[in-house]
């Protein structure tokens, strides 16, 4: 056993050996004192109680500094203890205490790869939102009134806003009437580029309903589509404007006349016609193998007579909006 005496309240301790070099508490006033390490056993006491030998005590003086607090060995213990070492610090705390620098970089790259995708989805947004799509060959297109989707055709197909025509002979017959007055200009835009379609081998004419004869190109006959000739019928068309009641028996007349393999009706009336405008048709059509292709213009242009006419020519029946038209005929 080791003993030495507490340095405040006087009292000797009793300590075993195993403590040596070590520190303790002093059981009855809780001072810490240090066990000498070169003392083995009894250690002699001297007769003011304080520990006699080459051993001191935590708060004996030191000859080094001449301090008598004893700070000097408790720091040697720490020291020796390990307590200074890096394996104690927390995560993220520097030797000084303060918190560590954390390595951020993860979280810049993170928030820049969000911020650019971010960025991607608004361009995409406003693109489609501020361009007028224009259908490519290979995609579909489905009409704003809800007409099934149809696979665009190639642009050297002869066609009609996305429908082919079959045949050499195209006959066109455009409601001119005031029921078409919001829907004419791109008509007409759409007619000129189905022309365009055609190719220099095949015929084409352009007629509107009133008489069949104000504004057509030509005027009585079919003419190839070429280049000269398309030129010519575009300003022909395009002095002819919206006006009244139109009818189309008088025009078709004249286009059956022709022995035609498609004609083309388009009006923006549909939805006023019925049976007996039906029936009238049919009757001009007679035993004439052509077949017609109709258009029902506007939002409401739904038409049961023109689809019937479709049906039973052989021919196809189709709805169009304004923006249909537009986009057909850029």
């Amino acid at each position: 056993m080791i003993r030495i005496s507490c340095t405040n309240c006087k009292t000797v301790l009793s300590i075993d050996d195993a403590f040596a070099g070590g520190v303790c508490r002093c059981q009855h006033c809780g001072t810490i004192q240090t066990v000498p390490s070169q003392a083995r056993g009894s250690v002699a006491v001297g007769p003011s109680g304080h520990a006699m030998g080459g051993s001191k005590s935590l708060y004996q003086s030191d000859a080094r500094t001449g301090s008598g607090s004893g700070l000097d060995e408790l720091a040697d213990v720490v020291v020796s203890s390990g307590l200074t070492s890096n394996r104690l610090k927390r995560p993220g705390e520097s030797r000084n205490g303060q918190p560590g620098k954390q390595n951020l970089m993860p979280f810049i790259i993170a928030g820049t790869v969000v911020i650019a995708l971010l960025l991607v989805v608004v361009i995409i947004l406003f693109s489609k939102n501020s361009t007028t799509p224009v259908p490519s060959a290979g995609s579909s297109v489905t009409s704003a009134t809800g007409g099934p989707a149809s696979p665009v055709l190639p642009p050297d197909t002869p066609s009609f806003c996305n429908t082919k025509l079959d045949g050499n002979t195209i006959i066109y017959l455009l409601d001119s009437g005031s029921a078409t007055k919001d829907y004419l200009g791109e008509l007409k835009d759409a007619t000129m580029k189905s022309v365009a379609s055609l190719g220099p081998d095949r015929k084409f004419q352009i007629m509107f309903w009133n008489n069949g004869t104000d504004g057509a190109y030509p005027e009585n006959t079919t003419t190839y589509a070429s280049k000269e000739n398309i030129t010519s019928a575009a300003k022909a068309i395009d002095e002819v404007a919206p006006f009244g009641q139109s009818d189309v028996q008088a025009a078709l007349k004249l286009a059956i006349a022709q022995h035609p393999d498609v004609i083309v009706i388009a009006t923006g009336k549909g939805w006023d016609l019925d049976n007996a405008w039906l029936d009238s048709v049919m009757a001009i059509r007679g035993s004439s193998p052509v077949k017609i292709d109709t258009y029902s213009l506007g939002v409401n242009g739904e038409s049961a007579p023109l689809k019937k006419l479709a049906i039973q020519t052989g021919g196809t029946y189709h709805e169009l909006s304004q923006q249909d038209l537009h986009t057909f005929g850029q």
